[in-house]
């Protein structure tokens, strides 16, 4: 029981530092521009969570399961989603910490 949960860790983990190398920079090795918005205090969150929306755009898209995988990976984006959101409304609410 403890092997599983250990792999899926691993592979969030994985996804997680997919996810902040994406967010850095893009395919051609290019810093990520930000959008420049007022609003935008985080660029690096919203940037890595743009991703993982697309990232979850494209899982849900593919044609097959591929043995479970896909819909594994699916919850785990959905996981990092969430964390994102939390960790932004957490800065929000507790400015400066």
């Amino acid at each position: 029981m403890i092997k599983p949960f250990r792999n899926y860790l691993l592979g969030l983990l994985v996804i997680v530092f997919l996810v902040s190398v994406c967010a850095y920079a893009d395919v051609s090795g290019n810093a990520v521009k930000t959008t420049g918005h007022k609003d935008e205090t985080f660029p690096h969150m919203m940037i890595a969570k743009k991703r993982l929306e697309e990232a979850q755009s494209q899982l849900q898209k593919a044609a097959r399961d591929f043995g479970g995988h896909r819909a594994k990976a699916a919850d785990a984006v959905k996981l990092a989603l969430d964390e994102i959101r939390q960790a932004i409304q957490y800065d929000k609410d507790h400015p400066g910490k």
